[in-house]
């Protein structure tokens, strides 16, 4: 089951550790860790950073993003079954994935800033915003395994 992350200093956490692993993204894909404690931090940093959002707050934050949008009243039945839909598709990604997949869509780096969101174009850049900690993880299964980096540095 996830946990909500609420309390500022956990988001905080969150984004520090997902900035750390930005920072690293191409060490891990072309050296090793340098040994085990190297691995440990990069394990707990990851834990961190992938934490789920709860249901509610995922649901917060999507209700946030459409009310930018126009959205005409709903009866309580079908705001509930879009609201479901929005869950199963986009489901509980860490929050500051899903946050920042919202202000990116709102923001001018979007050429459809203008247009209201569908699940689907969500989900899409929330994995977008994840591929720094998939880097990570895959770079730290890969040490597990014994197995050398994916790209190896030039010397």
């Amino acid at each position: 089951m996830a946990t909500e992350i609420s309390h500022p200093t956990t988001l905080g956490a969150a984004r520090l550790a997902v900035t750390s692993i930005r920072h690293k993204q191409t060490h891990f894909l072309t050296r090793p860790f340098a040994d085990e404690t190297e691995a440990a931090q990069a394990k707990a940093v990851l834990g961190v950073a992938s934490e789920p959002a709860c249901d509610r707050t995922v649901a917060k934050r999507v209700v946030s993003l459409l009310n930018h949008y126009f959205v005409s009243p709903l009866p309580a039945g079908q705001a509930a079954d879009v609201a479901n839909d929005w869950l199963e598709i986009i489901g509980n990604p860490p929050e500051w994935a899903l946050h920042d997949a919202c202000i990116w869509w709102i923001g001018p780096n979007n050429p459809n800033c203008a247009r209201k969101p569908l699940p689907g174009q969500i989900a899409a850049r929330i994995k977008t915003e994840m591929e720094p900690i998939r880097t990570a993880e895959i770079a730290l299964q890969r040490h597990e395994n014994g197995q050398t980096p994916l790209r190896v540095a030039a010397e």
